[in-house]
């Protein structure tokens, strides 16, 4: 599995706000979020996501987090860290 993109660092774009979403959040049955609702929900967050970039420096996580919890109706499901390696 390639490494999953986890937005540590500081929001520069939306597009970083897509591409966390996509790599770390699923539906009920475990597909991955398609970039097409990824974009939705950080459109409908867009005024959010701006201020959290231009004004308070937000990390792409939180961003992300916030874009889903507040756009995502409840139907997303951020897949945790210790999921993405093999067990040892």
């Amino acid at each position: 599995m390639t490494d999953r993109y986890l937005g540590n660092e500081i929001c520069t774009s939306p597009d970083q706000v897509v591409r966390y979403l996509t790599q770390n959040y699923t539906d009920a049955e475990g597909d991955a979020m398609p970039s097409m609702v990824a974009l939705d929900l950080v459109t409908a967050g867009a005024g959010d996501i701006r201020r959290g970039i231009e004004v308070f420096r937000s990390n792409v996580e939180y961003l992300g987090d916030e874009a889903v919890k507040n756009h995502g109706g409840g139907t997303w499901t951020w897949v945790p860290e210790d999921e993405d390696g093999p067990d040892e």
